[in-house]
């Protein structure tokens, strides 16, 4: 529902038509949508606790498949999802932590810094 509201208002200052598709206007108006913010907040904090910036109550509670066992895999890299059998238990941190994180290309991982990540995450 946030989205919609969100979509209708960006067409109310862009004086557009209610039928306009909404993607174009937010890229003209380099803003994000409320599902962007989502995983681009998601993802930056993924990244602060990869590298150390959060609380020390938080920095294994994620691991990785190389972390879990010695095989070499294809995935080594990619961060363990743990099993969730409900809708609820899919948006919590320890699921769609990993996830989201999993999705990011890894060039805009690899970034130095949490600003740089950010810019990069937002093209």
């Amino acid at each position: 529902m946030l989205h919609v509201i969100q979509k209708r208002i960006l067409r109310l200052v862009f004086f557009a038509h209610k039928l306009t598709a909404s993607k174009p206007i937010f890229r003209k108006l380099i803003r994000l949508n409320i599902f962007d913010i989502y995983r681009l907040q998601l993802g930056s904090f993924m990244f602060s606790n990869l590298n150390g910036d959060t609380p020390n109550l938080l920095h294994n509670y994620f691991q990785t498949s190389a972390q879990l066992h010695s095989y070499n895999t294809r995935n080594n890299d990619k961060m363990l999802v743990g099993f969730s059998r409900t809708r609820l238990r899919m948006s919590s941190l320890s699921i769609a932590g990993p996830q989201c994180w999993n999705s990011i290309p890894l060039m805009i991982k690899l970034s130095k810094s949490l600003h740089s990540f950010k810019v990069n995450f937002k093209k």
